[in-house]
């Protein structure tokens, strides 16, 4: 076993697809791929017929070189990009892309099927405020309509994203209320409804979200061709990863170990979501590795204050402060559901800064 590694439960990410296909059975799935970019999970979802809600050029490669049709198969999400970057996209292949400004709009003027970006005033609300960065009201959008009109573009569609997490409802419902007022003044002819993505699998139960099913149906009857989209990232993913990073050696409260916070959790460090650590002894994990099944990571609850600290050089590289059980030398650290937001920051310029190998992934069950 490598000193630092992320199990990836190929199930678990079929189940929660599947799941979302179920809630959302008029609903095309786009996988956001920055929610995790690993090439194990970007692979399988290709397979089993995901499409990809891409944020950068990059991306729109990665997903491409994995067999994703760019034309069919794949949004550039990202509002705000470069010229060179939509230009880039049109190259190859990519149809649809997000808008929410005159600026991003004069630049589309190559792109086949440009989407208004709304923002929902009930981001306002959310932990991760989105619409801080993306999207526009509906005022500003009705005059981004006209531009276009003026410019002779068709706008084929409406995104809209919830922010994280998404919240009630009865706040997509307003949403989409607004989406179809906006359409029917402008008589816009609707291609595609995105509504973004900010689903969790511990969060709001999706079935809860049953009753937005029935009117994104309901909808879609109204608008015959229309595509619905769904982007999620974090549902799909976040249960499927978790995390282990070996123990090096242990001094009174400090716990060294071999893998970087700095790598595999920058996001909780940015959003201060609170980690949990439990402690998993090399031979349990070894079975694990070897037989491919998972491993039910139990949290311990009590110990002594401990700090573990990671390996690399930077002065913030610290994973966790507080309680921790009984952990010695060869032990390893686990993180469950780890999978959200994680692995992409694990880039090779940090392994080489670190001067760590690049992790391992091992595929279970």
């Amino acid at each position: 076993m490598k000193p630092s590694f992320v199990t990836l439960s190929l199930s678990k990410l079929k189940l929660q697809y599947e799941l979302l296909l179920k809630t959302f059975p008029t609903a095309k799935v786009y996988y956001s791929v920055k929610c995790n970019p690993l090439p194990n999970v970007i692979k399988y979802l290709t397979e089993i017929g995901c499409s990809f809600d891409c944020a950068s050029i990059n991306e729109i490669k990665y997903a491409i070189s994995f067999g994703c049709d760019a034309k069919t198969q794949i949004i550039f999400a990202n509002p705000h990009c470069s010229q060179a970057d939509i230009d880039e996209a049109v190259r190859v292949g990519v149809e649809m892309m997000t808008f929410d400004s005159e600026a991003q709009l004069l630049m589309m003027k190559n792109v086949a099927k440009p989407l208004l970006r709304l923002r929902p005033d009930s981001q306002s609300n959310q932990f991760v405020k989105l619409g801080l960065k993306f999207g526009t009201d509906s005022f500003e959008g009705q005059r981004l309509l006209n531009l276009a009109k003026a410019m002779k573009k068709d706008v084929v569609g409406i995104a809209f994203h919830m922010g994280y997490p998404i919240g009630p409802a009865d706040q997509i419902m307003l949403m989409l209320k607004e989406v179809e007022r906006l359409a029917a003044f402008n008589n816009l002819k609707l291609q595609y409804l995105d509504f973004g993505g900010g689903l969790m699998p511990s969060g709001v139960p999706i079935e809860d979200y049953a009753g937005v099913s029935k009117e994104l149906l309901r909808i879609q009857r109204d608008n015959p061709g229309l595509e619905i989209q769904s982007e999620p990232g974090r549902y799909i993913v976040e249960d499927a990863i978790d995390f282990y990073t070996r123990v090096e050696s242990v001094d009174k409260n400090r716990v060294f170990v071999a893998g970087s916070a700095v790598q595999s959790f920058h996001r909780d460090l940015l959003l201060s979501k609170k980690l949990t650590l439990s402690v998993v002894k090399a031979e349990e994990l070894q079975k694990c590795v070897h037989s491919k099944k998972r491993i039910d990571i139990q949290v311990v609850e009590g110990g002594e204050d401990k700090i573990v600290i990671g390996s690399s050089g930077i002065r913030y590289d610290i994973f966790y402060e507080g309680k921790l059980g009984d952990v010695k030398a060869g032990d390893y650290i686990a993180v469950k559901n780890a999978g959200a937001y994680t692995a992409s920051c694990l880039s090779d310029r940090l392994d080489q800064f670190s001067g760590m190998e690049p992790f391992q992934v091992v595929e279970i069950d």
